[in-house]
């Protein structure tokens, strides 16, 4: 149902169950018997699966309430103590079972690299720590060249694309900055390839929880957003207006004031104007823009605010017999200019 191999599932279930005992008891940490082994068949299951040089560091020794405190010890360590001591221990049956990765790699695979080098753990060991510590250097350089390149609107993330490009180690900071968001190296390559095309505007990547998209200067990614794109119908002094997005309130004459909020409009009462219909956008839709004589497709209106992708498929328009009358946040319809000072006036507001 989640995508996920029985042993990921299976792990995902357990710590679910060991931060539940840390609830009910008011323990503050976790330990795991995770040891050098373990460490060593990580990385090379970080490996196949493409984790950049993060991936390569391993288990880390803390994270967050989780400790490991055997990370030095190697199995055979253990192992030896267990014997020593007359400690009694069980082994999971599927341990032995060669069909799961790591099971593969511990039973078949790295047991020809001992046969290579006798002393392949402890060179591992210290491969592990030189890696750990070329991963902080990367992710120095990677912050500073972030602050100059990127920046955040909201929950935004902009990426400048020409300063990208002119980076020699762009594939590097851009894993760096977006493997955080289940970004592959797969489609960080084919995102860079992109760029270098003619008709890059446009192209679009997604993961599980975040979707991206090449704008004309810059890379945009920002979090999947469960957007209502339902209709919803507002009927004239309907009663029970708290399941829509927006407001109608009726405003005198003697109280009108025009406000600069994109996020309201004020419009004659007319008598045919409701119903009125809320919804999204969509291909073909037009309307007469504010103080022009002449339609215009909303997509050519989108074109010339410069709005991205994302931004457009946030838009919503409000419409009355079929006419749209505003374009939400973005622009009123010219049609409904207020020209004469008689009747009440309709505010509208976004909530």
């Amino acid at each position: 149902q989640h995508k996920l191999s029985i042993q990921m599932a299976a792990r995902h279930l357990r710590y679910e169950w060991f931060n539940e005992l840390c609830k009910q008891n008011t323990y503050d940490f976790i330990l795991t018997a995770h040891h050098a082994n373990d460490n060593i068949e990580t990385l090379f299951v970080n490996l196949t699966r493409g984790t950049g040089i993060k991936g390569l560091c391993g288990i880390p020794q803390t994270q967050n309430h989780i400790i490991r405190p055997l990370l030095f010890a190697s199995k055979q360590d253990i192992i030896d103590y267990s014997q020593k001591n007359d400690l009694a221990f069980r082994e999971d049956s599927s341990n032995a079972e060669v069909k799961y990765k790591r099971n593969f790699l511990r039973h078949t695979i790295i047991p020809e690299f001992k046969t290579l080098n006798p002393a392949f753990e402890d060179t591992m060991r210290i491969n592990m720590q030189y890696f750990n510590q070329a991963s902080d250097i990367i992710k120095q350089f990677s912050q500073s060249k972030f602050s100059a390149i990127c920046n955040y609107n909201g929950s935004v993330l902009k990426i400048n694309n020409q300063l990208l490009l002119e980076e020699p180690q762009k594939e590097t900071l851009l894993f760096d900055w977006l493997q955080a968001k289940n970004f592959k190296t797969t489609q960080i390559n084919q995102l860079l390839e992109a760029l270098h095309q003619p008709d890059f505007i446009g192209k679009q990547f997604e993961t599980q929880t975040h979707e991206l998209v090449i704008d004309r200067k810059e890379i945009i990614v920002q979090k999947k957003e469960n957007i209502n794109a339902n209709d919803f119908f507002i009927i004239k002094n309907s009663s029970d207006t708290s399941h829509l997005p927006i407001t109608v309130s009726i405003i005198p004459q003697k109280e009108k004031s025009l406000s600069n909020l994109k996020s309201e409009i004020l419009i004659n009462d007319t008598p045919t104007l409701f119903p009125l219909t809320l919804r999204k956008w969509k291909t073909g839709d037009k309307f007469k823009p504010f103080g022009m004589k002449g339609f215009k497709k909303l997509s050519d209106f989108f074109k010339d605010q410069k709005l991205n992708l994302f931004e457009k498929k946030q838009v919503w328009i409000l419409e009355s017999n079929k006419e749209i009358i505003w374009v939400i946040g973005q622009r009123l319809d010219e049609r409904q200019r207020i020209e004469t000072e008689t009747g009440n006036y309709l505010k509208i507001s976004v909530k």
